[in-house]
């Protein structure tokens, strides 16, 4: 399940350097566009997860477009489609988050952290945090 990015950055080589690192594929397509793709039997929503994980600073500068195929953009009018639906990440992301709401609030799990008085070796009170899928600012949008 391949991806159309744009990346409009001067890091653009190290950028993509960290993609490839983590398993990506990357394909020029021409005018600063590539076809995004992990290895076969990957979906759609692994690559955002792992895109989520990479530095903030990468993904404010990335663009992207869900295609089906790489056959799908072989035709002209696919093509300026796809390149039309180029999204910043934040975007696909809150569109991730609306379609896939439930999965990611049931993987949503609470930690608690112990705070402790040093003064008399005793445990106070409880910070709560809360886990999941997706990094939370990506939630709290």
């Amino acid at each position: 399940m391949p991806f159309l990015i744009y990346y409009d950055d001067l890091n653009r080589n190290a950028f993509f350097k960290l993609l490839q690192d983590r398993g990506f594929r990357l394909k020029p397509l021409g005018g600063g566009v590539y076809i995004l793709d992990l290895p076969e039997g990957d979906s759609k929503e692994n690559i955002i997860d792992q895109l989520a994980e990479l530095d903030k600073h990468f993904l404010k500068h990335l663009k992207l477009s869900f295609i089906p195929s790489e056959d799908y953009i072989k035709t002209q009018t696919n093509l300026i489609r796809a390149l039309i639906n180029l999204k910043p990440f934040d975007k696909i992301i809150e569109e991730f988050t609306v379609f896939q709401r439930k999965e990611i609030l049931d993987s949503l799990y609470a930690v608690f952290q112990p705070i402790v008085d040093l003064r008399h070796f005793e445990v106070f009170a409880f910070e709560a945090l809360c886990r999941g899928k997706l990094p939370i600012y990506y939630l709290m949008k």
